[in-house]
């Protein structure tokens, strides 16, 4: 039972470890989501500016959420030595990850162990939570760009509708020529995010699902509650990653709706034309993929907890 104890942590060390790696990996397209991001929030007026708002209000508190999850649970992990000394009246360390070569039932090597544990705690929750603060940062950016795509689309809508028998006016060109091109630089943007993220979001889910069966075990085997946490803190990492694949999949669609509703027939023929590129587009759903194989999102997920 040790050792199923030690191999529930595993999972969350590999997680830390691809995704510090990616991290690093991938420094210069973090940069260009980046300046895209800034680019975005520094040429945005009006209505659209109020779509980047809404996401990135959205953002901030899925954000907050997200920190607070992490320190909590790792803080209800740290209590444990409390639970120990005061309940079971026993010196027990965070978790079951020693030092070699030190005697943790010394009160010398117990303190040692203890300050190791918690740094190591700290270390792995920081940079999992500055990976996914990317993550989450990145596709709330992109479902911000879709709903800009949106606007574009109601705004070109609403010149075709108001034109009366002039067609062919520039106006109308340029709003849709301005659509197609934010359109082409929202699939750029999430293209390049899943090739950033693919391999740690495919990892956290595998090890999210090893790391729940491991705990189901052990929790009806043994009465180590700090293993509840750690069951719980997997459940949350892989319900957030692919609630957040499912909502860049429903904006997609909720985008292809717009795309039709454009009243395409008051157009001239070249402007049909043009308009015919920008709806072949839009009938390709934006996924965020995982190695090109699997779709992250609600369904994934499911498959994964059942295995």
């Amino acid at each position: 039972m040790d050792v199923l104890r030690s191999l529930s942590l595993c999972p969350i060390a590999v997680q830390c470890v691809v995704k510090l790696t990616t991290f690093f990996s991938n420094t210069k397209l973090i940069k260009e989501l980046n300046i895209v991001n800034l680019d975005l929030c520094g040429n945005t007026t009006g209505i659209w500016q109020d779509c980047l708002y809404v996401w990135f209000h959205k953002f901030e508190q899925i954000s907050t959420l997200h920190v607070s999850v992490h320190w909590f649970g790792a803080t209800l992990l740290l209590c444990y030595p409390l639970y120990g000394y005061f309940v079971l009246g026993e010196m027990v360390p965070f978790f079951d990850v020693v030092i070699p070569f030190v005697d943790d039932t010394t009160a010398r090597g117990y303190i040692v162990t203890l300050l190791f544990q918690f740094v190591l705690c700290v270390f792995v929750i920081s940079i999992m939570y500055n990976v996914d603060y990317l993550f989450l940062l990145t596709l709330f950016s992109g479902a911000a760009f879709i709903d800009l795509v949106e606007e574009d689309c109601k705004a070109l809508s609403f010149t075709i509708v108001n034109s009366k028998r002039e067609v062919n006016v520039s106006g109308i060109r340029d709003r849709l020529i301005s659509a197609i091109r934010r359109n082409q630089g929202m699939r750029r943007y999430l293209k390049k995010t899943c090739a950033i993220f693919e391999n740690g979001c495919l990892i956290q889910l595998y090890c999210g699902g090893f790391t729940l069966c491991v705990c189901l075990f052990v929790a009806k085997m043994s009465d180590w509650f700090p293993i509840y946490f750690i069951g719980i803190a997997a459940l949350y990492q892989m319900s957030l990653y692919c609630l957040l694949g499912t909502m860049i999949e429903w904006k997609s669609n909720q985008l292809s709706k717009v795309v039709y509703d454009v009243p395409w027939n008051k157009l001239n023929v070249n402007n049909q034309k043009v308009f015919r590129y920008f709806l072949q587009m839009s009938q390709s759903t934006i996924k965020v993929t995982l190695m090109g194989s699997l779709t992250l999102n609600i369904q994934t997920g499911m498959a994964v907890g059942c295995m």
